[in-house]
């Protein structure tokens, strides 16, 4: 389940000093072993945690590495498995502490969630349990008290108290791949999906057990998916997707009022516009970023574009490219701080991967920068977390199997 940690950041410009924070070189954060799958989470005042799946003396290790962004401590060991049957770690803060999920073989045929909370000391729990039968899919923390992930079949939200798992919810009836939660300020849970080539949502009014009924977003015809969410501060929510029309891939939105319902979907672009791999993200000023590849089936990588979108759903800025003229990618991570939107990703193509990023400050595109090293990147997208301030934390992994880490202090 793709969820959004979707942050309360401005995206409005701000003094020009903001921007000028530089990136760090990468340095290293495994040297041995065969590692993936990075995660990166930032909390106050100046913590930062990096974690991973490293494969290493023929066992599987989730480890993780906590310190500031100018210096994280030796790694933690969390959990470890003599198979290959470690996975999909997702991680937060919870005030000092870092609460850290992740996936792994219970017996041949079942994967279940794990969850662990490490100390700023650096003390792990033992790892506990959250899932059983069947398999469970895609961790991610919409907030540090709610985790979501989906089974074949269902999709749910599980509460994160005390460093342990609490109340379990699921979604309606047909939400599962892809599903999608978001927790608006005043404690509303908004939730999206697809489901028979159309695009569902329901809500969870604060204090409730149960997310209300399933609303349809799209509009008939077509075949309608990668459902992804943004809010404002004063509760405006905008759904954004892809739909196909057999000529071409369309983006369309979707806005809800404080308080209200989903109004009628706006195309956004038209299906020429062949739009892939949406990502939003909700800004205090206001509005919406939104990036998207645009790319011919089958052909999974394109060119990265982003746009604004208005409380309403409605587009209120040009489409702007930010790839350089020529290249491609599959995929991006967003985050911002108090002066900019930033989207960060790695090309794609033959050749070697390359890790980037460029600041978004309304309508303007800043320098689109290098940030990996000589060694190639993993043709995935980075993680990334960034605090209002201006911490940052981008990780990648290489193809040789390493996790680089590139920061920035505060602006």
């Amino acid at each position: 389940m793709r969820v959004a940690l979707i942050a309360l950041l401005a995206l409005a410009a701000t003094p020009a000093a903001a921007g000028a924070v530089p990136w760090s070189a990468p340095r290293s954060v495994t040297v041995r072993g065969l590692a993936r799958e990075p995660a990166v989470a930032l909390g106050g005042p100046d913590a930062a945690a990096v974690s991973y799946v490293r494969h290493f003396g023929g066992e599987d290790r989730v480890e993780l590495r906590q310190g500031t962004v100018a210096s994280l401590r030796s790694p933690i060991l969390v959990d470890v498995d003599p198979r290959h049957g470690l996975d999909s770690p997702t991680l937060t803060y919870r005030g000092h502490d870092a609460l850290l999920v992740w996936r792994r073989f219970r017996d041949a045929n079942t994967r279940v969630l794990e969850l662990a909370s490490i100390s700023h000391a650096g003390a792990a729990s033992a790892p506990r349990a959250i899932t059983g039968p069947p398999n469970a899919y895609s961790p991610a923390f919409v907030n540090p008290e709610l985790l979501t992930f989906w089974r074949r079949r269902a999709a749910y939200t599980v509460a994160i108290a005390g460093g342990s798992a609490a109340v379990k919810t699921r979604l309606p009836a047909g939400a599962a791949f892809e599903s999608e939660v978001a927790a608006l300020p005043d404690g509303t849970l908004v939730a999206v999906w697809p489901s028979g080539g159309a695009i569902f949502a329901a809500t969870r009014a604060p204090g409730a057990t149960s997310f209300g009924a399933a609303a349809r977003l799209s509009a008939p015809g077509g075949f309608a998916r990668s459902p992804h969410l943004a809010f404002t501060p004063d509760g405006h929510t905008v759904a954004v997707w892809t739909q196909a029309d057999g000529t071409g891939r369309a983006l369309v939105s979707a806005a809800r009022p404080p308080g209200g319902a989903f109004g009628a979907p706006i195309e956004v672009l038209p299906s020429s516009a062949q739009v892939l791999t949406v990502r939003a993200l909700g800004s205090s000023a206001g509005d919406v970023l939104v990036t998207y590849i645009s790319a011919q089936a089958p052909a999974p990588a394109g060119p990265l574009h982003a746009l604004r979108l208005g409380p309403d759903g409605q587009r209120t800025a040009p489409v702007r490219t930010l790839t350089p003229p020529g290249e491609r990618t599959r995929d991006a991570s967003l985050a911002a701080d108090n002066s900019a939107g930033y989207a960060t990703w790695v090309t794609a193509g033959t050749g070697r991967h390359v890790a980037r990023v460029v600041r978004i400050a309304g309508s303007i595109v800043g320098t689109v920068r290098t940030i990996s090293g000589s060694d190639g990147a993993v043709a995935a997208p980075p993680a990334f977390s960034m605090s209002p301030r201006g911490r940052a934390l981008i990780a990648y992994a290489t193809t040789s199997g390493r996790i680089r880490l590139v920061t920035r202090r505060a602006g």
